[in-house]
């Protein structure tokens, strides 16, 4: 129990010098960290902090699921949200959200797309929100959900076109129920 407290409080440590180095310009405006962990309380926990430069400095934010939960998921609607995701047109208006908001017109130039074409994937990507837009005519803006969503799918791709060498393909221990 001790060593998995001193693994957290260096994780949260790591958190604190990103946090640092971001208001001090020293980094990218965007950390995210997991944590997958067992807590004394019972059940394994995985948490997310997303971290970015606003005009008042910087924001955090974070979100974390119980093995319970991630155990649990509805297979059809973990399915559908797998296929939206399974879009190379998706995937590119969530990778330039991550750079800010952006106008349907943006986006357009960015994907190639035609307006109808385009809207529909902004529909598709909303229905999940993953992004959402919070005006008729306003921006479209990346939710904490679509970036921990995309993030966590650019890391998997990264670690696939490792082979061999990845972490990931060390053998998984289960994850506790609470």
């Amino acid at each position: 129990m001790a060593d998995r407290i001193r693994e957290l409080e260096k994780r949260i440590t790591e958190i604190e010098n990103a946090l640092k180095k971001l208001q001090r310009g020293e980094t990218k405006p965007v950390v995210c960290s997991f944590l997958e962990k067992s807590w004394p309380e019972g059940g394994s926990v995985m948490f997310c902090i997303y971290l970015r430069t606003i005009k008042a400095g910087v924001e955090a934010q974070g979100i974390y699921l119980k093995a319970k939960e991630v155990l649990s998921a509805d297979l059809r609607n973990l399915a559908n949200v797998c296929s939206i995701l399974a879009n190379e047109k998706r995937m590119t208006i969530l990778r330039h959200l991550m750079e800010g908001p952006k106008q349907a017109s943006e986006l357009a130039k960015i994907t190639k797309l035609n307006s109808g074409p385009l809207h529909f994937h902004l529909k598709e990507l909303m229905k999940t929100k993953f992004i959402i837009q919070e005006s008729e005519r306003g921006p479209y803006v990346l939710t904490l959900l679509g970036f921990v969503v995309y993030s966590m799918a650019a890391l998997l791709t990264s670690e696939v076109m490792k082979g061999k060498d990845s972490s990931l393909y060390e053998p998984f221990t289960p994850l506790e129920l609470e």
